[in-house]
C-alpha cells in the first residue's frame, strides 16, 4: 500500500514539474508573461576580424548627470568572433537594475573600450568616447540590445553599431542607439 501511495505522490509532483504547473517564469513572472520583465539584456559582440576588445561597459539608472553610475570591472576582453552578454540587474544589483522602475533617463552603454592584437588589456590601445542609449526612447524594459564592435573595415579603434529588439508587447524604438 505504501508503495502505491509514494508511486502516486511521485506521479503528480513529476506531472507537475513536466507541465510547469504552479511554477514562476523566468524572474519570478508568472508564466503567461503578464508582467513585464524586469531587465534588459545587453550582448556585446567583438565582429572584428583579429581584434580582441575590452569594452567597459555600463549602467546609470539616473542618467549620465546623477549617480549611481555602474561598471563591470574589469572589463571583458572579448576574443573576434565572440561576445559576451550582461543584463541590468547582473550590473547595477537588484535596486538599481530593476527596469520596472527605471526613469526615461536610464543609461547603458560603452563610454570606453581598449582594443589591440592579443587579449592582454595591458597592452592594448584605449578610446574615450560616451556611446550611450537613454531609455524610453531608444529601448524599454524587457528589450534586448545588441551592441557590435568591428574595425574589419575601419582599423585603429573601429565602429560601433547597434540593434534593440523590444520585447513582446514593446513599442519599436522611436531613436537610434547612440549618444543622446
Amino acid at each position: 500500500m505504501k508503495s502505491r501511495v509514494g508511486y502516486l505522490v511521485l506521479s503528480i509532483v513529476s506531472l507537475a514539474l513536466w507541465t510547469g504547473a504552479g511554477c514562476p517564469g523566468l524572474d519570478g513572472l508568472a508564466s503567461d508573461n503578464q508582467q513585464p520583465p524586469t531587465k534588459l539584456t545587453i550582448t556585446i559582440f567583438n565582429d572584428s576580424c583579429s581584434t580582441y576588445i575590452a569594452p567597459k561597459f555600463g549602467v546609470c539608472p539616473n542618467g549620465m548627470a546623477q549617480p549611481p553610475h555602474h561598471f563591470v570591472e574589469p572589463p571583458a576582453v572579448i576574443a573576434p568572433g565572440k561576445s559576451v552578454t550582461y543584463t541590468t540587474d547582473q550590473v547595477a544589483g537588484a535596486a538599481d537594475g530593476n527596469c520596472a522602475t527605471f526613469s526615461t533617463e536610464f543609461m547603458v552603454g560603452v563610454p570606453g573600450w581598449g582594443y589591440g592584437p592579443t587579449s592582454n588589456p595591458d597592452t592594448m590601445t584605449y578610446v574615450e568616447t560616451r556611446y550611450v542609449g537613454l531609455i524610453g526612447v531608444q529601448f524599454h524594459c524587457g528589450d534586448t540590445i545588441k551592441l557590435r564592435w568591428s574595425n574589419c573595415i575601419s582599423g585603429g579603434e573601429g565602429t560601433w553599431t547597434s540593434e534593440v529588439i523590444p520585447a513582446t508587447g514593446n513599442p519599436a524604438p522611436t531613436a537610434s542607439f547612440g549618444p543622446p
